[in-house]
């Protein structure tokens, strides 16, 4: 393939993944280099804050409210989970 997109989606899903990796392992180092007496736990703390905090994304990317995902044959989508995918050292949780 020459220059077009990519189709594979375990190939996008890895990538994605790899990306996510990369984004936290830079946040983690300038984290260190702004406060280098910071101790391991704190970096961390300071890493799952900075995951959780979506400034102007707080219910996601896409504009609008959140919406509840509608039932699939009276049941809720909490309850359609079947199974865990293993990608990139990372368990996605799968709906079916």
């Amino acid at each position: 393939m020459q220059g077009g997109p990519q189709h594979d989606p375990a190939a996008n899903l890895r990538a994605a993944l790899e990306m996510y990796e990369v984004g936290e392992a830079m946040m983690r180092q300038r984290l260190r280099r702004e406060s280098p007496k910071a101790s391991p736990a704190q970096i961390e703390a300071e890493i799952d804050a900075w995951l959780q905090h979506r400034p102007g994304a707080e219910h996601g990317d896409f504009p609008g409210a959140p919406l509840e995902p509608a039932p699939v044959n009276g049941v809720a989508a909490a309850e359609q989970l079947t199974g865990v995918l293993v990608a990139g050292g990372y368990e996605l949780l799968a709906l079916v």
